[in-house]
C-alpha cells in the first residue's frame, strides 16, 4: 500500500481539522475562511469570528520524516527529527 500523508494524524490538514472542530463545537465559533493545506496559501489558516471576537489561527503540522511535496512523495528522509545523518 502506497504512504499517504493524509493518513497520518501529524499533517497539517489533520491538525487543522480538529482545531476548526473544537473551535465551531466547544468554543461556538463561526468559521469564516479556511484555508487549503494542499495549495499552501500564505496568511492565516482558519479566520473565525463569535460575536465580536474576530481570531486568526496559523496551523502547523509535526514535521514528516518523508518528503510530501514533490514527485519523490513517501521517500523517507534523512537526518530529520534527530536522526544522524
Amino acid at each position: 500500500m502506497k504512504w499517504n500523508k493524509k493518513q497520518d494524524w501529524f499533517w497539517e490538514g489533520n491538525v487543522q481539522d480538529e482545531i476548526v472542530g473544537y473551535m465551531k463545537n466547544q468554543e461556538r465559533f463561526k468559521i469564516i475562511k479556511r484555508a487549503n493545506p494542499i495549495k499552501r496559501t500564505r496568511g492565516s489558516d482558519i479566520l473565525a469570528q463569535k460575536v465580536a471576537v474576530l481570531r486568526q489561527v496559523a496551523v502547523s503540522g509535526y514535521p514528516f520524516d518523508k518528503y510530501t511535496l514533490d514527485a519523490s512523495g513517501g521517500r523517507k528522509r534523512e537526518g530529520i527529527l534527530g536522526e544522524e545523518r
